[in-house]
């Protein structure tokens, strides 16, 4: 059973978290086999739109600029409700972001909610960690 994760950018809390996916990838050749390293991939995520009208990750998704970049992490929750695990990354900043109000007839029972994604230059998930290497 699923349980709600916590959501922290740059330190700040985003409540209602509906869906986190993250991804690891190694470029291959036609057979399979690996051509370059690891590589930290997309932080894909989910949020409830607040109902205060707050657009801090639609604005953070309209800079992609270096001083902009943020870090942050998501915690993982067991059915205990204790830390599973941690996701962190740094020097982070959104690559896709859309708000969504679903079909007000066929969903209308449904929630508006943010889907946003975050290409990070590295990311950890407890002890292991990634790093893209960027030039900064």
């Amino acid at each position: 059973m699923a349980h709600r994760p916590k959501l922290e950018i740059d330190g700040q809390p985003i409540p209602h978290v509906y869906e986190v996916t993250y991804e690891i990838f190694t470029s291959k050749d036609e057979t399979g086999r690996p051509t370059d390293r690891a590589h930290a991939g997309l932080i894909k995520i989910t949020v409830e739109s607040e109902e205060g009208g707050n657009v801090d990750i639609a604005r953070w998704a309209m800079d992609t600029s270096q001083p902009k970049w943020k870090g942050g992490k998501v915690i993982f929750i067991n059915k205990n409700n204790e830390t599973m695990k941690e996701l962190v990354w740094t020097d982070g900043f959104i690559t896709s972001f859309k708000e969504v109000i679903p079909h007000v007839k066929t969903h209308a029972d449904e929630q508006v909610y943010q889907y946003f994604e975050i290409s990070a230059n590295k990311i950890a998930v407890g002890d292991a960690e990634i790093e893209n290497y960027w030039e900064m």
